[in-house]
């Protein structure tokens, strides 16, 4: 790649993160483009990015499909997030009356319903429910997320306005947790 080419490169680069406010997008960007871009050979103590799902979705990941959204694994550690939720009191109703339906509205209320109980902010955003449900291997995508909080507006609180391209971090509502306790108990919402 020529000096120039380089240059507008980078111009380009930084014109595109002047327009994300979040630092957190902007950090999660900088991991995926190192992730997919670094020369492991030049970096020998380069260790990948440390996260089992991720690693294993790379290694699958030979038809094109779109990987999963990279997280700040400094802020957000998915395989502990997954353990306690696998070491919840409710975790047998979980498995069968979530985790065991074909329901993707319950599947995303129950990653936020443990976002609440675990995290220090209750807050998750798309690419984090499908990173969450893909190593449960009961995979959302971040599209169909995004759609089905769309769709279910009254039962989600965003952190900020939804704009093309940009995560927005949601957490339940009284509503929200009202529904995910329904259908935890094996009822149908209305």
């Amino acid at each position: 790649m020529s000096p120039l080419s380089e240059i507008d490169v980078m111009k380009a680069v930084e014109k595109a993160f002047k327009k994300i406010n979040d630092e957190a997008a902007r950090n999660r960007i900088l991991k995926w483009a190192w992730d997919k871009f670094s020369s492991k050979e030049q970096y020998p103590d380069y260790r990948g990015s440390g996260h089992p799902a991720r690693e294993r979705n790379k290694k699958s990941n030979k038809k094109g499909q779109k990987e999963i959204e990279p997280l700040n694994d400094s802020l957000f550690d998915i395989a502990k997030f997954v353990g306690q939720i696998k070491d919840s009191k409710i975790y047998e109703q979980v498995e069968k009356n979530i985790i065991d339906k074909r329901n993707q509205l319950a599947k995303i209320l129950m990653c936020l319903y443990f976002a609440r109980e675990f995290l220090e902010t209750p807050y998750l955003t798309t690419g984090q429910i499908e990173a969450i449900t893909n190593e449960l291997n009961i995979k959302v995508e971040i599209a169909n997320a995004s759609n089905v909080i769309k769709k279910n507006q009254k039962y989600f609180t965003g952190k900020t306005v939804r704009k093309r391209g940009l995560p927005v971090p949601y957490k339940l509502n009284r509503l929200g947790e009202k529904a995910f306790e329904k259908m935890l108990n094996g009822e149908k919402l209305k």
